[in-house]
């Protein structure tokens, strides 16, 4: 758990895809060069796997043709991790790229990492012999090793893991008998398996790792690496639909009998990809919160500029104790707070963020959700009502459901509840909540505890921030003191 989490939260710089004309890396020099697979004697691979990899170098996986062979240092790989866990990292170093701050190099995850540190050159084979069990006849190596499955668990750019990649990128190396071992060592069901078209097991294992260098370029506000990517996966998404068929391949359905993506990764490729090609039709836009709101002196204005921002705000959740979410803390975040301060004005304009506004934020939960920007108006919203509104939802959903009817039926309780009490005080907002029996029950709760615990309000409101549950407070002993009859 620690190093995923070291891993996660450091690759924020983390692998580059290739993707013709809109890369913002080169094009690794032998890209484009025409490729002849080894052939028996020199391999003996299936042939599927093969057809497998021209594909996925026709589509834009890196090609390490023509690059020197080091050890490096990924960019985003800390002295800690180094001291700790001792990787070895390696990789075929791009030339220089003008513009760009760091030296690039192909790993064997397959993508492009910016680098740190640029060490001696190495031999592939030497380094694949310390991999696979060379003294091992071919046939007998089945059970020696599991395909890496679970990325998010270890760094697959160590030379030393267990990745199906590894046998494509030796096979565009010329080198069929290393892909050979490399491929039987991986198969735990031993040649048989090995066998099979691997087609659809090597594309999930890459776009799974594009999906998360997208995710991770969109939260470190790298937009066009953001855009290069999504778009490529949304070509590689196209490409498979098509040839997955023509290679016998049938979907699989979930239990309502809908059929699942070939790509199992990319649920939410169409809402990253919209997101961005918003961003770069709005290149330029200035920032509110950056430029200065001394530009803004009108109120409502002010408070559109702000919440139009909100698509800049980051955060990170979390885990604590065993399995429990936290959410990102987006009450703590300069831009929440300053809506927050302009006070009742902000409340209905937020009220319609949460309704209507599409766009995503750069904040992600700890499994790599994205949370849009109605999210963190919501939570902008909570210090200025005082009250949390789920619809349907149970009063200890992390945040607002995803569909957009939930959504607009929370937004209108909220209106409808504000239209009413936006004239009164805090205080009494919460006594008038009480007796409301249009507001539903859990809101109705959450007035009894603040009311009935003055002293602990602050808590109350703290825990509804932060997504724990609703304050120290007892739920059934605040409603007997402020609903005694």
């Amino acid at each position: 758990m620690k190093r995923r989490a070291c891993v996660l939260l450091l690759a924020v710089l983390s692998a580059v895809a290739v993707a013709s004309g809109d890369a913002p890396v080169p094009t690794p020099p032998m890209q484009r060069v025409p490729w002849t697979p080894p052939k028996p004697p020199g391999t003996t691979l299936p042939p599927k796997l093969v057809s497998a990899a021209e594909r996925m170098f026709a589509l834009g996986l890196p090609d390490p043709r023509g690059c020197p062979y080091h050890a490096v240092r990924p960019a985003d790989v800390s002295d800690w991790i180094m001291r700790q866990e001792e990787p070895e990292y390696r990789g075929w170093v791009l030339p220089p790229a003008p513009g760009h701050t760091h030296r690039l190099a192909i790993c064997w995850d397959g993508l492009i990492h910016p680098v740190s540190e640029i060490g001696a050159p190495r031999d592939v084979r030497k380094d694949i012999a310390a991999f696979v069990a060379p003294s091992r006849d071919e046939d007998d190596l089945g059970g020696l090793g599991v395909p890496s499955l679970f990325d998010d668990e270890e760094d697959v750019r160590d030379v030393r893991s267990f990745t199906r990649v590894k046998a494509v990128l030796l096979l565009r190396l010329g080198d069929g008998k290393l892909a050979n071992r490399v491929w039987f060592r991986m198969h735990q069901g031993g040649p048989a398996a090995a066998w099979d078209d691997p087609y659809l097991d090597l594309m999930n294992d890459w776009t799974r790792r594009l999906w998360r260098q997208a995710r991770h370029a969109h939260v470190a506000a790298d937009d066009r690496l953001c855009l290069s990517t999504c778009r490529q996966l949304a070509r590689v998404r196209k490409a498979v639909a098509v040839e997955a068929p023509k290679r016998g391949f049938r979907r699989r359905h979930d239990r309502e009998g809908r059929p699942k993506p070939f790509l199992g990764a990319l649920a939410r490729l169409d809402a990253l990809l919209a997101d961005h090609e918003r961003r770069a039709r709005e290149i330029g836009r200035l920032r509110a919160w950056r430029t200065g709101l001394d530009r803004h002196p009108d109120r409502r204005v002010r408070i559109a500029a702000l919440i139009r921002d909100l698509d800049q705000v980051a955060g990170r959740g979390d885990y604590y104790g065993i399995g429990a979410a936290v959410p990102p803390r987006f009450g703590e975040h300069p831009l929440v707070r300053r809506i927050v301060a302009e006070g009742d004005a902000a409340v209905a304009p937020l009220i319609d963020c949460l309704e209507k506004d599409t766009r995503l934020s750069r904040a992600t939960s700890d499994e790599g959700v994205i949370y849009p920007v109605g999210d963190v108006a919501y939570k902008a919203l909570l210090p200025l009502i005082l009250l949390e509104f789920h619809g349907d939802e149970q009063p200890d959903t992390e945040f607002m459901p995803a569909d957009a009817a939930s959504r607009r039926k929370i937004a209108a309780q909220i209106r409808a509840w504000w239209q009413d009490a936006k004239a009164l005080t805090p205080t009494m907002r919460l006594v008038r909540t009480l007796g409301d029996e249009k507001v539903p029950i859990e809101v109705r709760v959450q007035a009894a505890l603040d009311v009935a615990f003055p002293d602990e309000a602050d808590a109350n409101m703290y825990g509804r921030l932060h997504g724990h549950s609703a304050g120290r407070g007892n739920p059934e002993e605040a409603l007997r003191i402020v609903l005694p009859d």
